[in-house]
C-alpha cells in the first residue's frame, strides 16, 4: 500500500471559500493543450496514489445522463443517434456554431460541481485536477497550484490522430486555435513541464514534481 503524499503547505495557497467549488482540499491543476500529454502526467500522478480527476471524463459522465441526453438533442438534433451523442458529430457542430457551442457549455459546467464533488467521496488528501481550458475558463485562481504541460503543436496533431482515428485534421487544429496558446499558459503556470522529448524524460519531470509539491503522511 503506497504512503498518502499531502501538498506541502507552502504550496496550499486558497482557503475553501476561494477553492473551486469551495472544497477543503488543496488543488492541483494540470492543464495545457489538446495532445500535449496531460493524460501521461495525470496517470503518473495516479500510479502513486493521489486522487487524480479529469475534467474531460466528467463531462463524458454528464453526457451519459439523461437530461443531457435530451438537452443535446433539442440543441443539435444530429448529434444525437439511438438515444447517444455522437461525438464525432457534436465535435464537428460545437467548433462550427458559436451559439451551440455556448449554450452547450453553459449547461455542462452547470452539472460540474455536482460531478467534481460526488467523485472526491468527501475525502480530504489533495485533488490532482486534469483541466484543459483552466485558463480559458480563467480558473487559475480557484486552484492552490498550477502544473501546464508544453508540446508543440506538431506532436499534439500527431498524439490526437493517433489517439483517435475517427479524428480529422482540420477539426483537430480548429480545436488547438481555440485554446490558449502555450506561451501564455506558461506565463502563468507555478511549474512547467516539457513534453517535447520521450517518455522517459517525461516521467523523470513527474517524479521531481512529485518530491517539489508533495510529502509523505
Amino acid at each position: 500500500m503506497k504512503t498518502e503524499l499531502n501538498l506541502k503547505n507552502d504550496y496550499i495557497k486558497l482557503t475553501p471559500e476561494k477553492r473551486l467549488y469551495n472544497i477543503e482540499n488543496p488543488i492541483v491543476a494540470i492543464t495545457g493543450n489538446i495532445g500535449g500529454g496531460k493524460s501521461t502526467v495525470s496517470s503518473f500522478f495516479k500510479s502513486e496514489g493521489l486522487l487524480v480527476l479529469d475534467a474531460d471524463q466528467l463531462i463524458h459522465r454528464i453526457y451519459e445522463d439523461e437530461k443531457t441526453i435530451e438537452f443535446v438533442k433539442n440543441l443539435c438534433p444530429v448529434a444525437v443517434i439511438n438515444d447517444e451523442v455522437d461525438f464525432s458529430i457534436l465535435r464537428k457542430v460545437f467548433f462550427a456554431n458559436g451559439l451551440i457551442k455556448s449554450q452547450l457549455e453553459k449547461f455542462l459546467y452547470q452539472q460540474l460541481p455536482k460531478y467534481f464533488k460526488e467523485a472526491i467521496e468527501n475525502s480530504e488528501v489533495p485533488v490532482i485536477y486534469d483541466v484543459p481550458l483552466l485558463f480559458e475558463k480563467k480558473l487559475e485562481d480557484k486552484v492552490d497550484y498550477v502544473i501546464v504541460i508544453s508540446s508543440d503543436e506538431e506532436s499534439q496533431l500527431k498524439r490526437i490522430l493517433k489517439r483517435d482515428p475517427n479524428s480529422d485534421e482540420a477539426t483537430v487544429k480548429a480545436i488547438i486555435a481555440k485554446q490558449l496558446p502555450n506561451k501564455e499558459k506558461i506565463k502563468n503556470a507555478d511549474l512547467v513541464i516539457e513534453n517535447h522529448m520521450g517518455l522517459k524524460e517525461l516521467e523523470e519531470q513527474c517524479q521531481k514534481a512529485k518530491v517539489l509539491l508533495f510529502e509523505k503522511s
